[in-house]
């Protein structure tokens, strides 16, 4: 069976977007570039919930008509853009960003069945679809890109939880950003 690795940015204080869907915090460099460039370059296969899934696919696939893209976002771009996709949403009925599957729910069979199928699968954002999988016992990896802040308030991806998981720290790293990269394995 495959592997499934959560990233997502986050907070000092837990939030993975700040109020009203707030992603201005983020900061990056070259040094986490990298990082993203070898997690997507690794992919077999994207994972996201619907609304991110709406997000990427509305910015990724322009991105090589863009000609004030940066050489980080043509790389990237070129990299998820040829990856299998899966977006999780029961309102998704098609898309038309190339690769692209629709599972309507988070099941165990779902899930297992994404893994089974892709050697290495990343999930991108999506706080409800990761809490269900944390839940279910499939997450196999959990890369949290933390920044220096605290936002107050905002998405929690773990308050629907509603159980202990313990985690197993496999990398740590920090950038110049300030931003430091924490790879956990995830043990259900």
């Amino acid at each position: 069976m495959g592997r499934l690795i959560a990233r997502n940015w986050i907070s000092v204080d837990g939030f993975i977007a700040g109020n009203g869907g707030d992603l201005t915090w983020i900061r990056g460099d070259e040094e986490m570039g990298a990082y993203e460039l070898d997690l997507i370059g690794g992919a077999d296969a994207v994972l996201f919930g619907g609304k991110t899934y709406r997000e990427f696919s509305s910015f990724w696939p322009n991105v090589p008509q863009m000609p004030q893209a940066s050489a980080f976002e043509q790389a990237f771009a070129e990299k998820i853009n040829g990856t299998r996709k899966i977006a999780v949403s029961r309102t998704l009925e098609a898309s038309d960003w190339a690769g692209t599957e629709i599972v309507s729910a988070v099941t165990a069979d779902s899930i297992g069945g994404i893994k089974a199928s892709a050697e290495r699968t990343v999930m991108y954002g999506s706080a409800d679809v990761l809490g269900q999988i944390i839940s279910l016992g499939l997450l196999d990896e959990l890369h949290l890109l933390v920044h220096p802040l605290l936002l107050g308030g905002g998405l929690n991806v773990f308050d629907s939880l509603g159980k202990t998981v313990e985690l197993t720290r496999v990398r740590a790293a920090a950038f110049g950003s300030g931003v430091v990269l924490v790879q956990y394995a995830v043990s259900i």
